[in-house]
């Protein structure tokens, strides 16, 4: 038995030089509880910390107190029960941490604790999680590209800022197609288009408020012109901010381009077409000026183009960029056939805009045989009056095409002046058409019981005695006002003096 004790005892303890006190044995120990990381640890995250860290923490203080032969020196026994206890009591702690994971496990369920999903992070971990393409965007590989409409400004010149002569006005540069040249000028080296369709206002708000801005910072955004045949340059865009560089002095940057007729004239529509004030008959002016310039550039076209090559109409495209219908572009364009003077009255609202469209209708002397007789009785055609005019003058020009067709030996076809349906619009026609408005006659009633005062008790006067009596009351009052109206003329005579 002793042999045996002494066997056992030396198998439990170890020699060694040194034997560590109780001090740094407990400095030894908590050293060896803190968590080690390993070189292939993951990245901590930045949300709150999750179970399987303490696990993990509390695992490896449980395994370097589970070994204490590791330890150098000799323990005692009252110092291993102390070490038992200690152990025992962190194990039990780390049960308890466990058991939720434990059941996590059984329900087959993660051993992260369960949190609220947060929107930021599951997007990044979306974006993460996402494959990314290795093919380039069409954006960042394809360069930027030119618009279909614009000027691409291929040179800059200095500027020329004094008021130029004959030899400074044809000495400016002139750009080949498709070249923009940028130059700041003096405004006496632009011309007005000489088809521009649109005047210049300067008393509405919107050309005082560009005027201000103009005084105050310069001119911006350039204007758009082209070379003039005899020097200079022509106005394609711009013209209220050149006409306000003019008043102050200012110099005009200009990007000048080459551009041929046609495409000139839809240029200097579409440069003004975003203004307020314009005038009705401008705006049509303008509408059927860009509407014939589409029409000649298109060219005509065979049956079998427009067949196999549908294109849009002129009228389409117009009322497109004009924000109309086409029936409201049609007949917008009508008021351009007017005479001058109903064209102003359109312009200042005198005559209704449906009214002038069918009046346009009428041959210039028609409408000025029309205008006169609106300027003598004071009056101004309805819509249905000036539709039965149209209708007559339709008829009359119908019958003289008749009577002057060649060889027409059909007497009774061609009517004679005398007939109404054919006559001409004169000063008669209008004024059978249009005929001054009547003033409607008023009607008064008295009733007996309202008269009965004025006459003797019980007695009924006759219309004829009531009337008479009225016209005398008034014959009174009309001469009271004649003699209070004399007097008063002699007073101011009389002061006069």
């Amino acid at each position: 038995m002793p042999d045996n004790k002494e066997q056992k005892k030396n198998e439990t303890i170890k020699p060694s030089p040194k034997t560590p006190s109780a001090s740094a044995k407990t400095q030894t120990e908590s050293k060896d509880t803190e968590p080690v990381k390993p070189a292939d640890e993951p990245k901590k995250s930045t949300g709150p910390a999750k179970e399987g860290s303490t696990d993990k923490k509390e695992k490896n203080s449980s395994t370097v107190e589970k070994n204490p032969s590791e330890l150098s020196g000799v323990v005692s026994d009252a110092e291993k029960k102390t070490d038992k206890q200690t152990t025992a009591q962190k194990e039990a702690t780390t049960a308890d941490v466990k058991k939720p994971t434990e059941i996590a496990k059984i329900e087959g369920i993660s051993k992260s604790p369960i949190k609220e999903a947060d929107p930021k992070a599951t997007a990044e971990k979306t974006a993460k999680s996402t494959p990314i393409t290795s093919s380039p965007t069409p954006q960042a590989k394809e360069p930027a590209k030119d618009p279909v409409k614009g000027v691409k400004i291929t040179q800059i010149f200095a500027d020329r800022l004094d008021k130029p002569d004959e030899k400074a006005l044809k000495s400016l540069p002139i750009p080949k197609d498709g070249e923009g040249f940028s130059i700041r000028l003096h405004p006496d080296y632009f011309y007005d288009f000489l088809d521009h369709p649109f005047s210049i206002n300067r008393e509405v708000a919107d050309y005082k408020d560009l005027y201000d801005s103009i005084k105050l910072n310069g001119i911006n955004e350039p204007v758009k012109a082209r070379p003039r045949d005899g020097g200079g340059l022509e106005l394609l865009s711009g013209h209220r901010r050149h006409d306000i560089a003019k008043q102050l002095n200012y110099p005009v940057p200009v990007v000048i381009v080459q551009m041929d007729d046609d495409s000139a004239r839809i240029e200097v529509v579409d440069g003004n077409l975003h203004r307020q004030d314009i005038p009705t008959s401008e705006l049509a002016r303008a509408a059927k000026m860009k509407m014939e310039a589409l029409a000649r550039k298109a060219g005509r076209r065979s049956k079998m183009e427009q067949l196999t090559n549908p294109a849009k109409r002129t009228d389409q495209i117009v009322a497109e960029d004009m924000g109309m219908s086409r029936n409201q572009v049609n007949r917008l364009i009508r008021i351009d056939s007017l005479v001058p003077e109903l064209k102003k009255q359109v312009d200042d609202k005198k005559l209704p805009f449906n009214t002038a469209v069918e009046l346009s209708f009428l041959k210039p002397e028609e409408q000025n045989n029309v205008l006169d007789f609106m300027k003598k009785e004071e009056v101004v055609p309805s819509l249905m009056q000036a539709t039965e005019l149209k209708e007559a003058s339709r008829a009359a020009q119908a019958a003289e095409k008749i009577a002057l067709k060649p060889g027409n030996k059909t007497l009774s076809a061609v009517p004679t002046p005398s007939d109404k349906k054919f006559s001409p619009i004169d000063e008669k026609k209008i004024a059978s058409i249009v005929k001054p408005r009547a003033e409607p006659e008023q009607k008064y009633t008295f009733t007996s019981s309202e008269l009965k005062e004025y006459f003797p008790k019980e007695y009924i006067p006759t219309v004829s005695e009531v009337k008479r009596k009225v016209f005398d009351a008034l014959d009174f009052q009309k001469k009271a006002m004649e003699r209070s109206k004399a007097r008063q003329l002699e007073k101011a005579e009389a002061k006069a003096k």
